[in-house]
């Protein structure tokens, strides 16, 4: 995504992509939708996101489980269900699977209080699917 935008000339003086958290400039905002959780790492991610001490930081799309644990499911879907737009025909549609953690909201909510005071915190129901005998929601 990272070179995409820079090779679409989408950085401006306002608006950079960075693909490594070394040599940061001052970040005011950092904007975080529905990836978290398929990092392989989701609180390592989380904590060196908040290192980063941006003035402040919009996680949405997000999927949580009020159970303090976390649960790791794999997701399957058709390639061309993923991004934006069209998929090109230098690609075939086929069935993708990846990780995905389903982060204790308890636990996201403690490392978060520990660098920022939490302002916002609404539903959002695209990032809630069920699973058995948990209590997830979107937030």
């Amino acid at each position: 995504m990272v070179q995409s935008a820079k090779a679409k000339n989408l950085e401006t003086n306002e608006l950079t992509f960075l693909d490594s958290f070394t040599n940061l400039p001052s970040i005011d905002f950092i904007y975080s939708s529905g990836a978290l959780q398929y990092t392989p790492d989701p609180y390592g991610f989380l904590e060196q996101l908040l290192k980063i001490d941006a003035h402040s930081i919009l996680f949405n799309r997000m999927m949580f489980n009020e159970h303090d644990r976390d649960i790791v499911t794999i997701q399957t879907s058709l390639l061309s269900e993923n991004g934006h737009g069209f998929m090109s025909e230098k690609y075939s549609d086929k069935k993708v699977s990846y990780p995905h953690t389903t982060l204790s909201y308890h636990k996201f909510n403690l490392m978060v209080s520990r660098y920022y005071r939490l302002v916002w915190i609404f539903e959002e129901a695209s990032g809630s699917h069920d699973i058995k005998n948990e209590s997830i929601i979107g937030r």
